[in-house]
């Protein structure tokens, strides 16, 4: 019989690399290669987005497993693993996740200091705005909460680490003509895929995001609100709700919103090619 323990320090790390985007339609000039020639999209957005993101997580296992003949003929070898993956630990605590429990948006205890040590508390203001925290007084709109880890009677790396993670493997080698030349070989095994890497991703930087989204119109004087070197309007209001980044938090979606999406995904991608013919005419044209 043969046994073990194994143990890793993993580390992560997740660069700041979300931006914005401009999309231009046929909204002032009539064509949308118009409209992006005179530097007027019709909705833009651009990410504030967090400093480069750092965590840490130890990752443990034990295994055994062991090997017995049952006959000249057939061996059987059988064994366990069992492994528990906690959670990143992010760096001054810079995540935030979604539990839908008790419908609260929960952040690291540590993550205050972390704002206030890093001059970020802006950036976590427009993160709460963006889903209208309760703790911001707005009462025209259904607002989420927004509590602690301790609060909310999770670990400090906002995910329960899940110690049920049994892995048995059974396999069996025959020789039919009991001899070495042939072996007929079978088995079974549950194995896990780690996945810390893409949960963590998903939760990382929340709290010092946040997406600015605006809509072009045309003024009273007959000119676009927005238009370039200007990439924001003059002015703007604090929106309640209905922004953020899109991460961390997921749900089941009904029926009819997925056949609505498949649609303007169909209904998108017929106007990118209607686009590059556009395109592919004004390549034509004779200089």
């Amino acid at each position: 019989m043969r046994a073990g323990c194994g143990y890793f320090d993993v580390e992560l790390f997740l660069p700041s690399d979300d931006f914005g985007q401009f999309t231009f339609q046929p909204t002032f000039t009539g064509n949308s290669f118009g409209d992006f020639l005179q530097g007027t999209p019709t909705t833009l957005f651009f990410a504030v987005s967090s400093p480069d993101v750092g965590g840490t997580a130890w990752q443990y296992s034990l295994f055994a497993q062991d090997e017995f003949q049952l006959s000249s003929k057939l061996t059987l070898s059988y064994g366990l693993r069992w492994q528990i993956l906690p959670g990143f630990h992010e760096d001054g605590g810079n995540l935030a996740n979604f539990d839908q429990r008790n419908n609260s948006i929960v952040v690291p205890d540590e993550l205050s200091s972390y704002l206030a040590k890093q001059n970020l508390q802006g950036s976590n203001l427009a993160f709460q705005q963006s889903f209208n925290a309760c703790n911001l007084g707005q009462a025209a709109l259904p607002c989420t909460n927004y509590v602690t880890a301790s609060q909310d009677h999770l670990p400090q790396g906002l995910r329960n680490s899940y110690k049920g993670n049994f892995q048995p493997r059974i396999s069996v080698a025959y020789r039919p003509f009991n001899d070495t030349r042939t072996v007929i070989r079978a088995g079974f095994g549950i194995y896990t895929m780690t996945n810390l890497g893409p949960l963590s991703f998903n939760n990382s930087g929340n709290p010092t995001s946040n997406l600015h989204t605006y809509t072009n119109s045309t003024t009273a004087a007959g000119t676009p609100l927005v238009q370039f070197p200007n990439t924001a309007p003059p002015t703007q209001g604090v929106q309640y709700g209905g922004g953020g980044l899109d991460q961390g938090c997921r749900s089941e979606l009904p029926r009819s919103t997925i056949q609505s999406v498949e649609r303007d995904g169909r209904a998108a991608a017929q106007q990118q090619r209607q686009f590059a013919c556009q395109l592919r005419r004004i390549a034509q044209l004779p200089v």
